[in-house]
């Protein structure tokens, strides 16, 4: 039964209720009394008991915020492939900044699978920039970074 359903049950328990005891009541019949109370203190119990069952139920998802902790980081201004590093979260990300040295020039990120194959372009701009991207999938990777800008990228996860 619904929550709508459950309060028309007792208000209409009370409505019967308030009606029999006003008749034994004014009839002086003490034992339909006593049985209204009783019924109106198991309903009563009732209730509350429910109420409590759902004010003290505890979520059962973790809300916990998890921080973000660095793997490892990269920095220089030329074109290369990283080393290989070991992700082991589902969900990690990318940081990275990049500043031209003289005249504005291309910056790419490349992520690279364990067997070279790409998995993700991250970064591919002009000039000076930065940004961060998420990627999904644990396991281990490389990056190939195209620029000759100076640059900054650190691979994070929770």
């Amino acid at each position: 039964m619904n929550k709508k359903g459950k309060v028309a049950t007792i208000i209409a328990t009370i409505a019967v209720a308030g009606i029999i005891y006003g008749v034994g009541y004014l009839n002086g019949d003490a034992s339909a009394v006593n049985k209204i109370n009783a019924t109106l203190d198991a309903n009563w119990e009732a209730k509350n008991a429910t109420t409590d069952t759902m004010v003290t139920e505890t979520p059962t998802e973790d809300l916990t915020v998890k921080a973000w902790k660095e793997v490892i980081k990269f920095s220089g201004s030329s074109i290369k492939t990283t080393q290989k590093f070991t992700v082991t979260a589902d969900e990690w990300r990318i940081k990275w900044d990049t500043t031209p040295t003289a005249d504005d020039a291309n910056f790419q990120i490349y992520v690279n699978n364990a067997d070279g194959s790409i998995k993700s372009v991250v970064a591919n701009i002009i000039g000076k920039g930065s940004d961060e991207s998420y990627i999904t999938g644990s396991g281990e990777f490389s990056l190939t970074i195209n620029t000759s800008q100076k640059y900054n990228v650190t691979i994070e996860e929770q």
